[in-house]
């Protein structure tokens, strides 16, 4: 038997997740704001790729950590920063969103320091009805923290508040082979089918958002 600690882990993740870092390389320019960095783990790898990153939270203990990995980090409130305008070309809000109340703010102090990008990810709740026709859900629904669930619509209407004008990715699909036993018969059938393009993944679990001035 396992115990709720042991399924449901809190505080940021240690480690980065690929498609993101992947994600931030492709859209951000060289100077980058980590808004909500937690331990630091993006700020240090983008820092790898030679972009020049500040990182900020509020929680004094993680801004700790982060500059434990050589990460230059400030406590402050991601809805009041203290940096001018169009500090940065790009900030990045890497699953912070659903965590705090009116989302917007965020976004919209976000907006306020970059002169070129807010990159964006939130769990996808786009497909939950869907899901939930066949007794599935996503993982992050059960998340306590969690008091923002976002369709790309939603997050598109977020951005629309803050300012901005965002395009809205579906990232990180969940493959239909990934609903049967590995490497089974049926698994094999569905990747060549998913392979062949006539059939789509089961769902997304993120949104991918590159959210820009909407004057620009």
């Amino acid at each position: 038997m396992l115990d709720r600690d042991e399924i449901y882990t809190a505080g940021p993740s240690p480690v980065p997740s690929e498609p993101l870092v992947r994600f931030a390389l492709e859209h951000a320019g060289d100077e980058v704001v980590d808004l909500g960095c937690g331990f630091g783990s993006y700020s240090a790898r983008l820092q790898e790729a030679r972009k020049r990153v500040i990182g900020v939270d509020s929680d004094p203990a993680f801004v700790e950590e982060a500059r434990s990995r050589g990460v230059d980090a400030v406590v402050a409130d991601v809805r009041a920063t203290p940096f001018d305008d169009r500090s940065f070309d790009t900030a990045i809000l890497f699953e912070v969103l659903e965590h705090i109340p009116q989302p917007e703010s965020v976004l919209r102090e976000a907006l306020r320091i970059v002169r070129r990008n807010v990159l964006v990810s939130v769990p996808n709740f786009g497909e939950f009805g869907h899901l939930r026709n066949y007794g599935l859900t996503y993982w992050h629904v059960a998340v306590t923290d969690h008091v923002n669930f976002f369709t790309p619509e939603g997050l598109r209407n977020v951005a629309r508040s803050a300012g901005g004008a965002a395009d809205v990715i579906l990232s990180e699909p969940l493959e239909p082979f990934g609903l049967v036993p590995s490497r089974g018969p049926a698994w094999y059938v569905l990747a060549v089918l998913r392979r062949a393009g006539l059939i789509r993944p089961a769902a997304f679990f993120r949104l991918y958002a590159v959210v820009r001035h909407a004057d620009a």
